[in-house]
């Protein structure tokens, strides 16, 4: 018996350090890729895949300077959170997107989980890391691959 209840505090004690929150350095994930096109042409195709690819372009855009070639979003992500794959939680981040002739920097900031004011679990930083990288490769592929066309 005294075993037993020595492995239930053991176990639960190993099972809650993965649940401490994502630390502030590690809340940013920064990407600066190669682009086909000149700014201005970046921006309006960034913007087209935005309006293109969230519910409600106008609401998650929070800041449009075509000038500087810079986007601000706000947005919503989500991630599963259980080994099943069943519970799902959300949480909220900022992509920042700086365009310059032929290169474009990806700024991912994680920032609370919807709900709350705390920051999502250190445990699922590679869940939410996946997700931000997937993003960028969604936007990259379809900037890479746009064709303009005239009818």
């Amino acid at each position: 018996m005294k075993a037993l209840i020595i492995f239930l505090l053991l176990l639960s004690f190993i099972s809650c350090t993965g649940y401490e929150s994502i630390k502030e350095s590690d809340r940013q994930l920064q990407f600066i890729e190669d682009n086909p096109f000149r700014k201005e042409s970046s921006y309006d195709i960034i913007l087209e895949w935005v309006a293109t690819n969230f519910v409600s372009a106008n609401d998650v855009i929070q800041l449009k300077d075509e000038e500087n070639g810079t986007l601000i979003i706000q947005a919503v992500g989500s991630y599963y959170y259980d080994i099943l794959n069943t519970l799902e939680t959300s949480y909220r981040y900022t992509l920042s997107i700086k365009i310059k002739d032929y290169k474009i920097k990806y700024n991912f900031t994680i920032n609370n989980v919807v709900g709350g004011s705390s920051f999502p679990q250190q445990k699922d930083l590679e869940d939410i890391n996946n997700n931000f990288t997937s993003t960028k490769n969604r936007l990259q592929y379809y900037l890479n691959n746009y064709e303009e066309t005239d009818f």
